[in-house]
């Protein structure tokens, strides 16, 4: 694959500009670079691979050549778009979903805000990170890792969650393109509703673990168990601790992952 094949292959999609990279170290860097640089909404960076791929809470995401998808999307979020930031990572997670879903007849589960779970194994990461000049917003990044092949699962022990692949799960396609364009038609899809009712209960209707006890662990504070109840109106996962006091969390706030007794 090159520049102009992915181009040719998203032609009908109103994307605002297109980089390939055989190798590059890290597609999100780039397109913030890019989007600081004035990139257009709608712009796409994909690799074949990275050396220094980036996850949430600052956890590495390895992308081995040929066995994995990899790519960076530049948005440029609308005025009333800006006021539900919180709402773009899961957004990117809920186009994955429906797009394993809707076009391979998949049944994939979303592990709170936005990693996509099949057979309860993680088969994709996303990563939201913003361009800013002082408190004004200059462009969302999103980055999207999803393992094709099984050789895309690391063999050694820094997976901090169990991992699969759209192979090991049974997808008939493993190819590149077609995931990348299948995800961009979802994703301008559901942008049009973003943080409405319709939204908030479709993703609901992928949330992994609900009634069951999640453990959530916030940053520099200790890991607390929770029972997962599911989402407020604004997307808040809504949980009960164990005196039976409702909490709610923003995305972004926290990681999770289950609780095994």
């Amino acid at each position: 694959m090159d520049t102009l094949e992915l181009e040719s292959f998203l032609s009908d999609l109103p994307m605002g500009g297109i980089k390939y990279f055989e190798i590059v170290d890290s597609t999100n860097r780039y397109a913030l670079e890019w989007a600081e640089k004035g990139a257009e909404d709608f712009s796409l960076v994909v690799a074949n691979e990275q050396t220094a791929g980036r996850g949430r809470m600052a956890r590495k995401w390895l992308t081995t050549p040929g066995n994995s998808l990899a790519m960076s999307l530049i948005l440029r979020p609308s005025h009333k778009e800006q006021k539900q930031i919180h709402l773009f990572s899961p957004l990117a997670g809920l186009a994955v979903a429906e797009s394993l879903k809707n076009t391979y007849g998949l049944n994939p589960l979303i592990k709170w805000p936005n990693d996509i779970l099949l057979d309860h194994k993680k088969v994709c990461g996303i990563l939201c990170e913003a361009a800013w000049d002082k408190d004004k917003l200059r462009g969302m990044v999103i980055g999207i890792g999803l393992n094709l092949k099984k050789e895309s699962i690391p063999t050694d022990d820094s997976l901090r969650y169990p991992a699969s692949s759209l192979e090991s799960a049974g997808c008939d396609c493993l190819e590149v393109l077609p995931h990348i364009r299948n995800i961009l038609l979802e994703f301008r899809r559901l942008r049009p509703i973003l943080a409405t009712s319709e939204f908030i209960t479709k993703w609901e209707s992928y949330l992994a673990f609900k009634g069951e006890q999640v453990i959530l662990t916030a940053p520099e504070k200790d890991p607390e168990i929770f029972t997962l109840i599911g989402l407020d109106a604004e997307g808040n996962l809504h949980v009960i601790d164990s005196a039976g006091d409702e909490k709610f969390f923003q995305a972004g706030e926290i990681s999770l992952r289950p609780f095994k007794s």
